[in-house]
């Protein structure tokens, strides 16, 4: 009877405050070129402030696959002056933006910017010599082969900065980077078609829309699957590089939030300190509930997870862990060189794991994408409501593990009754006990 008061007790504890799903970013500008008159290009974003086109004023059928397929324009040495600073577009000086249009290049030599500002120190995200190019002036990345799709053919193309990270995505799938670099110190006005004086875009633009914040992968599939730019995919959000615990429950052992690697949530020892990869009582904190939109396996990713440390599993066990009763069971809540480091799905219906992941290499960090059709794979149910259980009791060489961000495509659910709970939890401890 001790354990199951013990767990009466701990199950009391995992009654949360529900987080809310993060909003769709904000649209401060979108040209989709449908309603334009001459040379005044319609923002149709939050920031209304209307472009001016200089050049030529020619426009094409748009990309069968956008959001606004009637109408393109052609840009041949023709560029917008979008009348908005780069302070306005909040894209000055700060860590978080995303760009991104439907491309069709007529020429893959030299620079062709399609966000761009004049003069130096500028902006610059386009194309450069038959690559990607996201471009802050001596904080630059550049990859991807333009020629990978034939020139004259539509292409989706999105640049996001978050946190101080550039990374290119082309039809959806990350190109170029991550990679960390400098912001944009321009507070110049933003430019459609040109940069630096010059590096003209040559071809055809749709959609041209900038956010002031850093778009999911999910989202950005959303756009390049021809989606409404006004109508993201919700999605849930924990980055524990903020070093608060974001609304998940401390099931069992001491947390440690800490700035290095990115910042995350892993092991504290004794004292609370980073229990690295000594000796620590076994770690396991849980999420709130939540469902996976939709049930498409269709191979969008659905989970982005971002892991610092050793490698989860270690001494290549698979999985080892059915519930929290068996993480917490193990070795007696102690870590030890053949335990494990992992992020579990909990079934709210079953009180069972139902997949479970790992990170898989040691050092530095790592972001491990899913799609839909990953995690049923593993064993998720599409259906089902869910908790995540970030788990830790590992040590040795590399035994340390670390958990940063986990970014999913779904809603939060509304939380269990206490009753509920302690229903679950005897019923998974009277499984256990016929197990045994």
């Amino acid at each position: 009877m001790t354990h199951l008061k013990t767990w009466t007790t701990v199950l009391f504890s995992a009654v949360l405050l529900m987080a809310s799903p993060l909003a769709s970013a904000g649209v401060l500008l979108y040209y989709d070129f449908e309603d334009d008159a001459g040379a005044t290009i319609d923002n149709k974003g939050s920031l209304a402030t209307s472009g001016t086109l200089t050049g030529a004023d020619v426009t094409a059928a748009g990309p069968a696959g956008g959001f606004t397929p009637t109408t393109s324009r052609t840009f041949s040495g023709s560029y917008v002056d979008t009348g908005l600073s780069a302070v306005a577009l909040t894209v000055h000086q700060q860590t978080n933006y995303t760009m991104s249009a439907w491309l069709r290049p007529l020429d893959n030599s030299g620079d062709h910017m399609v966000f761009g500002q004049d003069p130096t120190p500028f902006l610059h995200n386009g194309t450069r010599n038959n690559s990607y190019h996201q471009g802050h002036y001596g904080n630059d990345i550049t990859g991807g082969n333009i020629s990978s799709i034939p020139l004259g053919d539509w292409r989706h193309v999105t640049w996001v900065y978050r946190d101080g990270v550039e990374q290119i995505y082309v039809n959806g799938v990350s190109t170029v980077g991550p990679s960390a670099k400098g912001w944009v110190n321009n507070a110049a006005n933003v430019l459609i078609g040109r940069a630096g004086g010059g590096r003209n875009f040559q071809g055809d633009l749709d959609d041209v829309v900038i956010y002031e914040e850093a778009l999911t992968p999910y989202q950005i599939q959303h756009l390049a699957g021809g989606g409404d730019p006004f109508d993201l995919p919700e999605f849930v959000e924990w980055n524990f590089g903020t070093l608060n615990l974001q609304d998940w429950n401390v099931v069992y052992g001491t947390p440690h939030l800490r700035t290095g690697d990115g910042g995350g949530l892993t092991p504290g020892d004794a004292g609370g300190g980073f229990a690295h990869d000594g000796a620590h009582d076994t770690f396991l904190a849980e999420s709130p509930g939540f469902h996976f939109d939709g049930t498409t396996l269709d191979g969008t990713n659905v989970l982005s997870v971002t892991f610092a440390g050793g490698a989860g599993d270690q001494n290549g066990l698979g999985v080892i862990f059915s519930d929290q009763f068996d993480v917490i069971a193990y070795n007696d809540g102690v870590s030890n060189s053949t335990g494990q480091k992992g992020l579990a799905f909990l079934n709210m219906g079953t009180g069972l794991y139902d997949a479970t992941i790992f990170e898989n290499d040691n050092g530095g960090t790592n972001t491990r994408l899913f799609s839909l059709a990953d995690l049923v794979g593993l064993g998720l149910d599409p259906t089902a409501d869910y908790r995540l259980h970030f788990f830790e009791n590992d040590q040795g060489s590399w035994g340390w593990g670390q958990l940063n961000a986990v970014v999913l495509a779904g809603t939060l659910t509304p939380e269990p009754t206490t009753l509920t709970l302690v229903g679950l939890g005897i019923a998974a401890l009277a499984r256990k006990r016929r197990k045994a």
